[in-house]
């Protein structure tokens, strides 16, 4: 790794890696929900090992783009983000200790696995699930034939509908959105919300996600 990254934890081989600023406590918080993810999903794990996808935290100190991997990038980010390219994701210390705004854009919402999820759906499902993508596909545009998620951020595309549900199924999307939406979320924020809503969408994460609950988060 670049010498600008002085902590590292391995997390059942996913590495976290973070510059300095970042405690322990940190990274050990991150290991717990990215594990949580992974907990019986062998061939994703796999999937993502064998690409050597890794995980960045970041202090409130330092930007986004002073991290190596983002440097020579062409776009500007923000506080979270992935680079499939690069197999790794971002993720801030601010939002997986809790800390208060402005240094957490999202109390109540883990950022960490809407940022970890680009990894699992671009990197682990699409590589360990060759018919993955073809029935993701097709229950988005099913959901947006019948007008589901408008006006929120799985309404975007493809990767973004899988990463908001799955944030959905485990409880930890913003909640309290309007029914309309509102640019971001609706009022779906529950696994049995979702089974309702959209059945499509439930019935995937039955088949391929584990049915954990209770994700290790600090909110």
């Amino acid at each position: 790794m670049d010498t600008f990254y002085t902590s590292y934890l391995n997390c059942s081989g996913i590495a976290i890696v973070a510059p300095p600023g970042v405690p322990a406590e940190a990274l050990y918080a991150a290991d717990s929900i990215i594990a949580f993810m992974l907990d019986g999903m062998g061939p994703i794990k796999n999937a993502l090992m064998g690409q050597g996808v890794y995980h960045v935290l970041y202090p409130p100190s330092v930007e986004i783009n002073e991290l190596p991997e983002w440097r020579d990038e062409a776009m500007s980010f923000g506080p979270g983000s992935f680079l499939a390219h690069k197999q790794v994701s971002t993720s801030t210390l601010a939002n997986v200790l809790c800390y208060p705004a402005p240094y957490n854009r999202s109390i109540m919402d883990c950022e960490l696995m809407h940022e970890f999820g680009h990894n699992l759906y671009a990197l682990g499902f699409i590589s360990a699930y060759p018919a993955f993508e073809g029935e993701i596909t097709a229950a988005f545009n099913n959901a947006i034939a019948q007008g589901l998620w408008t006006n929120t951020y799985s309404a975007g595309n493809v990767p973004h509908y899988f990463i908001e549900g799955m944030q959905i199924w485990y409880g930890v999307n913003t909640p309290g959105g309007p029914p309309q939406g509102n640019g971001n979320v609706n009022d779906i924020s529950t696994r049995e919300q979702l089974r309702t809503y959209d059945p499509t969408l439930y019935n995937l994460f039955d088949q391929y996600l584990n049915h954990r609950e209770n994700v290790p988060v600090c909110f």
